[in-house]
């Protein structure tokens, strides 16, 4: 779990440096907030769902809640080096040049075919979610009958 927290700490260049190219590339103009929301966003939801649920743990005096020093220290690998680096991986993104696309567009834009049946996207909701639950309730069932 500390190599983890530690990789994902030190992995803010990374995330600084593709959110700024990508975000260049896509003809962004407020890069402030671009990169604010790539430091901030995720983390900053993930911390506070932890923080939430570690506050459970401690109402009910649980073993297995985190203490507050710890989370302190969190706060501070993420403040102290995840945002900075964050900002530092943002600054080498939008100096570079934006992702060219390797396509050209055609100037005529061509007829969508019509779809066939399978295609619609009650079928596809139904292929894509019903066969791989039915698949798996069909083992679990003759598993647990077996066992029982």
């Amino acid at each position: 779990m500390t190599t983890v927290l530690v990789l994902y700490v030190f992995l803010g260049v990374v995330s600084g440096y593709v959110s700024a190219r990508l975000y260049k590339t896509m003809g962004g103009l407020r890069w402030k907030s671009n990169v604010l929301t790539t430091a901030f966003l995720f983390p900053g939801i993930v911390f506070g769902i932890f923080f939430f649920l570690n506050l459970v743990l401690w109402s009910y005096n649980s073993a297995a809640a985190i203490p507050f020093t710890t989370l302190l220290v969190l706060l501070c690998l993420w403040f102290g080096i995840s945002v900075p680096l964050t900002f530092f991986g943002a600054f080498f993104g939008f100096r570079r040049d934006p992702i060219s696309q390797p396509v050209c567009t055609n100037q005529i834009p061509r007829e969508i075919p019509e779809q066939t049946w399978m295609t619609h996207p009650f079928i596809s909701s139904l292929m894509g979610g019903a066969l791989p639950f039915d698949c798996i309730f069909i083992q679990l069932f003759f598993i647990l009958n077996s066992i029982w």
